[in-house]
């Protein structure tokens, strides 16, 4: 399994997990985090609405997830900003295109 590094947390290792929301087939993508040989969750990074998107499309959970480690994704390559936004409740999510390739060589 490869991991990644980020500058935020240097002392973890993170992988992806993937899969499709089974509402609106649309694109999941979750962070695993890995601490002495021990992996869990970290967070979605995606969030789904209701609209289907097309394959390699997501809304991406900024209300919950790190916005250091989502600036980092998105220098690195994994997630590429589209300029599109959707509002839900009182926060408003981008859409994001997905690099599923580079995503897949760090899937747990």
């Amino acid at each position: 399994m490869k991991t990644f590094k980020t500058p935020i947390h240097k002392n973890l290792e993170f992988t992806f997990t993937t899969s499709t929301y089974s509402t609106t087939g649309n694109t999941y993508v979750g962070i695993n985090c890995k601490e002495n040989d021990c992996i869990e969750p970290y967070c979605d990074l995606t969030v789904n609405l209701d609209m289907q998107l097309g394959k390699g499309l997501a809304f991406i959970d900024v209300n919950n997830a790190d916005r250091d480690l989502l600036l980092f994704l998105e220098e690195q390559g994994f997630i590429t900003p589209t300029g599109v936004t959707m509002p839900s409740g009182f926060v408003v999510y981008p859409l994001y295109r997905l690099n599923l390739n580079k995503i897949e060589k760090y899937k747990f």
